[in-house]
């Protein structure tokens, strides 16, 4: 299911977009890509899939962790990344 399946099939809420290169479930290496309102996702970050979706007990935050294969979008793995760039 893409991230924008997600937004059709839920309701509106405060989510944090996590990329991960793999569909490993057990990889733990994921990176922060975006927070906000679930309708506020970025266009651009829309097409992703999704792994997996759960809480961030810490952040108190529902989470979503997307694949971003490094091939496909190499922009989305350097610091300097903003949604206002596209993908």
């Amino acid at each position: 299911m893409t991230v924008k399946e997600y937004m059709q099939r839920n309701d509106n809420f405060h989510v944090r977009l996590d990329g991960k290169e793999t569909t490993d479930t057990c990889d733990p290496f994921a990176w922060h890509l975006w927070e906000g309102m679930l309708q506020d996702v970025p266009e651009c970050l829309r097409k992703l899939e999704v792994v997996t979706d759960g809480w961030m007990m810490q952040a108190q935050v529902a989470v979503l962790e997307v694949l971003v294969p490094r091939k496909k979008y190499p922009q989305l793995y350097c610091r300097s990344y903003s949604p206002s760039r596209g993908v």
